[in-house]
């Protein structure tokens, strides 16, 4: 599973653990907050999952590409709330969406299935 995100040096982007267990939540921001890192949620949506290795419902397990994003879809709610995110995150750049469903029931999405290397 896909934590965080680095926005920039200093911000991450994270889902949104307000459904999680309070504890975690504490544990998680304190983490963050004592590595000097600043937080943006993205909404998340993984309780309907059959499985809990599932990855439907994560948004930042995103693919960015210099000029595109690619964000996964779910047919759920929080998609138009995502897509709208993105687009005023990342304004220079075009935000492309794909239905991963069928990718996430395999518990992964496009972050897990590219390799980036940085030149």
């Amino acid at each position: 599973m896909v934590w965080f995100v680095f926005y920039d040096n200093d911000t991450v982007l994270i889902n949104d653990y307000s459904k999680e267990d309070r504890d975690f939540q504490l544990r998680f921001r304190l983490a963050l907050h004592n590595a000097g890192l600043k937080c943006i949620e993205i909404p998340y949506n993984p309780y309907k999952n059959k499985k809990d290795c599932h990855a439907n419902g994560i948004y930042i397990n995103f693919l960015q590409m210099q000029q595109a994003l690619v964000i996964p879809t779910f047919g759920i709610k929080e998609d138009d709330a995502v897509i709208e995110q993105f687009e005023q995150l990342f304004p220079e750049q075009t935000i492309l969406t794909v239905d991963g469903n069928d990718l996430a029931s395999e518990g992964g999405l496009f972050n897990c299935i590219t390799w980036n290397i940085y030149q």
